[in-house]
């Protein structure tokens, strides 16, 4: 049976670790969705859009959500949209048909979503005040992934992401340990993502004091 030790007995031992990466982009929204199918399966997603004048004057902006039939988050005070899958493809057809004349996205938020874990993982465990916790891997059509539902709020989940579709910015937040302590096939699979993002072009151009040696030794002592 494999298990993921989470650090130091923590269920969040840090939530606030941050991985900036930027990119070279048309489509940064889009192109991040892609690039991070390895290890995230949106659920749901907002994005802000904002209208300008025939002179660029900025104008408006407006939320509007995707979601999955099977997102449990509720989007409050948001237009939303419900969508089978939310792909680049899928995210494309979307903002073909829902863009307004002089409307542009700037931003987008995966606030939703399935975690993956490479298939030998059947588990992670913890401990907390009640004692011995273990959250169980779930295996359906989009993979192997974590079920936080039980655990934490849907923004301390393992991993969640912001995107500036102007400036070609993403910014991913890992709140789980297993995803940020290196030595372990989950972390693994983070890392191996991040190659696939250099290799496509985009920079990892900041890493937040959790993944130093120092920190990284300390969560592991």
């Amino acid at each position: 049976m494999g298990e993921a030790v989470i650090a130091k007995g923590r269920l969040i031992p840090f939530p606030g670790a941050t991985i900036s990466l930027a990119g070279q982009s048309a489509s940064p929204v889009r192109d991040f969705v892609s690039l991070s199918a390895d290890i995230l399966v949106p659920l749901q997603m907002t994005f802000n859009i904002q209208a300008f004048d025939d002179e660029g004057n900025e104008g408006a902006i407006r939320t509007v959500a995707l979601m999955r039939p099977d997102a449990r988050e509720e989007s409050q005070g948001k237009t939303t949209n419900q969508i089978t899958r939310i792909t680049r493809e899928a995210i494309g057809a979307w903002w073909e048909a829902a863009q307004r004349p002089g409307e542009r996205l700037r931003s987008a938020r995966i606030i939703e979503a399935k975690c993956l874990v490479p298939a030998e993982i059947e588990g992670l465990f913890g401990l907390e005040f009640k004692g011995r916790s273990r959250v169980e891997v779930t295996r359906d059509q989009d993979g192997c992934w974590v079920d936080s539902a039980n655990i934490t709020l849907v923004t301390e989940a393992p991993l969640t992401a912001w995107i500036d579709e102007e400036f070609g910015d993403a910014t991913l937040s890992v709140h789980w340990s297993p995803w940020a302590v290196a030595g372990n096939p989950i972390s693994a699979l983070l890392q191996s993502s991040l190659d696939g993002f250099r290799a496509a072009g985009w920079k990892v151009e900041y890493l937040s004091d959790h993944f130093t040696e120092r920190m990284q030794a300390h969560y592991r002592d």
